[in-house]
């Protein structure tokens, strides 16, 4: 196991706040969902969280820090080798726990994207309808041109209805994950 300070960048007598916003910055920046499943991301990320499963625990810290930063030639008892897989468990849970939050909310995202889409479509329809209207009609020295106000209405409240849903599901994800950093404290 590599030195668990390390792989966070603190220093070993860091404050366990320290530890915790250097885990989640990291977190962040090399999950598997948000680097496309990148396999070189993905074993950084679980390298990251069995680092942090094992200073965020006193007892696994305490193992870690007795052991190899004691300067004690001792052999790892099985006892401290049990710790040590269970830092790789909860390592895994958190890569689990994530990857469901983002596989569970990407289908909203999805369709509130793809409704601000169709919106935003149909304002812009509706004022190039309006627009191409008006400038066929000043070409031709005057008269009366077409104004496209359901489509520009239609459209308008569409995207702006879809861009607060999409508001929303970010404000609810970000919420969720909020609970799920205070799960994994």
């Amino acid at each position: 196991m590599k030195n668990p300070y390390e792989i966070l960048g603190v220093p070993s007598n860091a404050s366990m706040d320290l530890i915790k916003s250097a885990f989640r910055r990291l977190a962040k920046e090399t999950h598997p969902d948000i680097n496309g499943g990148s396999q070189q991301m993905t074993a950084r990320f679980r390298e990251i969280a069995e680092a942090y499963a094992i200073l965020a625990d006193p007892v696994q810290k305490k193992y870690w820090d007795s052991f190899n930063l004691g300067g004690s030639n001792q052999q790892q008892t099985t006892e401290n080798r049990s710790y040590y897989s269970n830092a790789r468990a909860t390592a895994i849970d958190i890569e689990n726990y994530i990857h469901s939050l983002f596989e569970e909310v990407k289908p909203y995202k999805e369709a509130a994207k793809k409704s601000a889409f169709i919106g935003m479509a149909w304002l812009i329809g509706g004022i190039l309808v309006t627009f191409g209207s008006y400038a066929a009609t000043v070409s031709n020295g005057g008269g009366t041109y077409f104004v496209a106000w359901g489509a520009i209405l239609f459209g308008g409240i569409q995207a702006v209805r879809s861009f607060f849903n999409f508001i929303k599901i970010n404000n609810a994800v970000t919420e969720v994950e909020t609970k799920m950093w205070e799960i994994f404290n």
